[in-house]
Formats: C-alpha cells, sequence, structure tokens
C-alpha cells in the first residue's frame, strides 16, 4: 500500500505538492491526488473558468441585493410622497367642511395631527367669537343715556353744561 507524498517527503521528479500550485487555476494534466506536475506551478496554468469563484459569487448576490434596495427604496420615496399629497388633500378638506376654525391653524404631517389641529382651531375660533362679541358695539352706536331729570326749564347753556357733565 502506498501512502501519498508530504510536503517533506521526496515527491518525485517533476512533481510537487498540489498545495504549492496558483490558487484559482488548475493543472494542464491530472497527475494524481494531491500532485501537480512542477512545470505547472506558476507557468502554464489555464483559470479555472467552469464554475464561479466565491468572490463572483458573492459579488452577484451583492448586486442583486443592491439593485432590490434601490427598488424598495424608490416605491417607500413614492409612497411617503402618495400619504403627503394626501394629508394635504385631507386638510383641504377638513377647512372647506368647518367654516367655525381658523383656517391657517390646521397643519400637520399625518391625518391624526391635521385632527387634532382641528381641534385646537376650533377652540381658538370660539374664544375669538367670545372676545369679539363681548366687546361688539350694538348697531347705531351707543345707547343713549336716559335723564330722569326735566331740563326744559333750564337755559340752553345750562342744558349745555349738564350735558357735558355727564361724558
Amino acid at each position: 500500500m502506498e501512502t501519498e507524498p508530504t510536503a517533506t517527503q521526496d515527491v518525485g521528479a517533476g512533481l510537487v505538492p498540489a498545495q504549492d500550485a496558483v490558487p484559482g487555476l488548475v493543472p494542464t494534466q491530472d497527475v494524481g491526488p494531491g500532485l501537480v506536475p512542477a512545470q505547472d506551478v506558476g507557468a502554464g496554468l489555464v483559470p479555472a473558468q467552469d464554475e464561479p469563484s466565491e468572490l463572483e459569487r458573492l459579488r452577484a448576490e451583492l448586486d442583486a441585493a443592491q439593485a432590490t434596495l434601490q427598488a424598495l427604496t424608490a416605491e417607500r420615496d413614492a409612497a411617503r410622497q402618495d400619504y403627503a399629497t394626501a394629508v394635504a388633500r385631507y386638510r383641504q378638506q377638513v377647512i372647506a367642511a368647518h367654516a367655525d376654525i381658523v383656517p391657517d391653524l390646521v397643519a400637520g404631517q399625518t391625518i391624526e395631527e391635521v385632527d387634532s389641529s382641528l381641534e385646537r382651531a376650533k377652540s381658538a375660533f370660539a374664544s375669538l367669537r367670545e372676545r369679539i362679541v363681548g366687546q361688539a358695539t350694538p348697531l347705531g352706536g351707543a345707547p343713549r343715556q336716559i335723564i330722569a331729570e326735566d331740563l326744559s326749564a333750564l337755559s340752553p347753556e345750562a342744558k349745555i353744561a349738564v350735558g357735558l357733565s355727564r361724558r
């Protein structure tokens, strides 16, 4: 029974251990397990093209993953834009449907934010209305004061003096 030559043994004339061969290259002739012809260590070797190397396989996987990432990123960006457009349209519909709000206070980047700002806009409008109604002057000017005393006996100058003193 013959044993395979090792790196420390004499492997015979013209043969070297396979680990001394150039990686990624295959010998031009088969001389036995673990051995390559000495002339094929470096020169005269042909690249192994039948199988893709591990590096080529990983590069192909990386390229596929990057393409998928770009497609998903574009899809996400389009969905975000569509959502922003929908929120803007919703805001316009909310403003049109509510006459009892301050339109500038209705804002938000999401539907929930628009809804919560709608409540604030309603509160602000109600507060402003109460203040304005409380300060309103009746139509026709200020009400006249009723004079309880009879001024008919007074002279015109005295009537003017009484009128000025009541201001």
